[in-house]
């Protein structure tokens, strides 16, 4: 009844148009009366034929039916309006899908999307539909170039969005165009800005460690252990950043399930350790210490955490079996549930 008010008013066109395509979509999509939504845009159409937004509920209707040039024409039509404003974004956005679907015209669709992520603000639809136009058809330079573009425009922002933008960049730069150093460094802005993002911290480490940074390598996968003690992936780089870590990060793979030529070959290397060897570079300490109840005082629980990875590592297939905050859980089922239970 609002919107068959504003029909009746004398609204201005933007707004009366903007009320007939609303009013037929209630009557279509929720009442299911598909003749009365389109005497409601036939007879707005006839009073504000050039309305774009009652042009843009044709276009999606010509896309829908596949009628590709009324498409494209009634698009183009809304497009060559001075008038449009930052809608304009959006009309380009849905006329590059109409090339794309209706004509196989990347390269039409690409100019006309670099035109619309050029002239967006406040969004990226534009920008995020180039990228995957440009991922389809290969094109991995023009969308590194695309990305810092962006990634520079947003300055020294903190906003999450901008962590989204320099973990894809680090992916196009690392993945397609080899420039790890380049992904790197995306990845460290983007870590320092959205620090909970895992999988960005682990590609990190990834590649720090390939690059020969050790230390910076090492450093990331210990935090990653520090909050998951089974994370397989952070393992492996601290097998192959840390020398004195190696041996118990191949050990808590081996458990974990992974058993490849990278590990069984640390592990033939491994030499045996005494407590004093192990003592400040225990990998699952964390996990250890989440097994031993917070009021075990008996010295053997120390000597449980510090016998790790030979007896700690074991504890991560426990722990992945059955949860870490299952303890009443490993009780007394395995030699290993009995010797946390003696601790």
């Amino acid at each position: 009844n609002i919107y068959r008010h504003l029909l009746r008013t004398d609204a201005d066109e933007t707004t009366a148009a903007e009320a007939a395509v609303r009013l037929a979509t209630l009557l279509e999509d929720k009442l299911q009366d598909v003749a009365a939504a389109r005497e409601v845009l036939d007879r707005a159409r006839e009073r504000y034929p050039d309305a774009p937004a009652l042009l843009e509920r044709l276009a999606l209707q010509h896309k829908r039916e596949r009628r590709w040039a009324d498409a494209r024409g009634t698009l183009e039509g809304i497009l060559a309006r001075p008038d449009l404003g930052p809608r304009r974004v959006g009309y380009q956005v849905l006329l590059a899908d109409v090339l794309l679907e209706g004509f196989s015209d990347g390269d039409g669709a690409a100019a006309l999307l670099q035109v619309a992520a050029a002239e967006e603000t406040g969004s990226t639809r534009a920008l995020g539909r180039l990228a995957a136009v440009l991922s389809e058809r290969r094109e991995w330079k023009p969308l590194a170039d695309l990305l810092d573009r962006r990634v520079a425009a947003a300055g020294a922002t903190h906003d999450r969005s901008l962590a989204t933008l320099l973990v894809e960049l680090a992916k196009v730069r690392s993945q397609h165009l080899g420039d790890n150093d380049g992904a790197a460094e995306a990845l460290e802005r983007a870590v320092a800005i959205d620090p909970w993002n895992r999988a960005a911290r682990l590609r990190l480490a990834e590649l720090q460690a390939r690059a020969g940074r050790s230390a910076r390598a090492a450093e990331l996968a210990r935090a990653l252990l520090a909050e998951d003690p089974i994370d397989k992936g952070a393992y492996r780089v601290l097998m192959d950043a840390d020398p004195a870590a190696a041996g118990s990060a191949a050990a808590a793979l081996r458990c974990l399930g992974v058993e490849d030529v990278d590990v069984t070959g640390v592990l033939r290397r491994r030499k045996e350790r005494t407590i004093q060897d192990l003592q400040g570079r225990t990998i699952p300490l964390p996990l250890l210490r989440s097994l031993i109840a917070p009021e075990a005082t008996h010295p053997a629980a120390e000597l449980l955490a510090l016998a790790a990875p030979s007896i700690g590592v074991l504890y991560a297939s426990d722990i992945e079996t059955h949860g870490a905050t299952r303890r009443d859980r490993l009780r007394g089922t395995t030699g290993l549930g009995q010797a946390v239970e003696a601790a």
